[in-house]
């Protein structure tokens, strides 16, 4: 149907800027303005409410680096309404010069209209310098909150696991 179609279409361009290199007036054109973004991370933002709170301080993270730049490493989840994927972002640290690499996960979750309404962000793995049994705790948060979200979903909805850098299922 019409309004199925519009907004595929509108989640597709929403992930497609989400996927993207870091773009801010990008991300804000995809944002709800209700989003919330919960940073499971240890030493993470926490959970950050509406549009403006979560384009301040994604603002505030690029300022302290350069060179930054984003790689999907694996698309873990798609479903019609949100997606996870494992990603790399690397950079340099501006004041420091020191490069950078956090290998993390995310959830997006879009609304109605297409737009993202929902991101939770963690670790994949134990990273250097963090204690695995911290990175642990923060991947099980991760699947917990997954595994919460995803409860009930009609078995008919296709949770596909598709191969690193294709739009195959494996």
């Amino acid at each position: 149907d019409g309004g199925d179609r519009s907004r595929a279409a509108a989640i597709a361009r929403s992930a497609g800027v989400m996927l993207g290199q870091p773009d801010l007036a990008g991300t804000a054109s995809v944002l709800a303005p209700d989003v919330e973004f919960s940073d499971l991370r240890t030493v993470g933002f926490g959970t950050l409410h509406g549009a403006e709170a979560v384009l301040e301080t994604i603002a505030a993270m690029m300022e302290l680096s350069s060179d930054d730049s984003a790689h999907i490493d694996e698309v873990v989840v798609l479903e019609p309404d949100a997606l996870v994927v494992r990603w790399t972002n690397r950079g340099t640290h501006v004041e420091s010069g020191g490069a950078f690499e956090r290998n993390l996960c995310q959830l997006w979750i879009f609304d109605a209209a297409g737009l993202c309404e929902q991101l939770v962000c963690g670790v994949v793995q134990a990273q250097p310098g963090v204690d695995f049994a911290e990175g642990s705790r923060q991947v099980g948060a991760n699947l917990r909150f997954l595994a919460q979200r995803l409860v009930d979903r009609p078995a008919a909805q296709c949770r596909s696991r598709l191969k690193p850098g294709t739009s195959q299922a494996e």
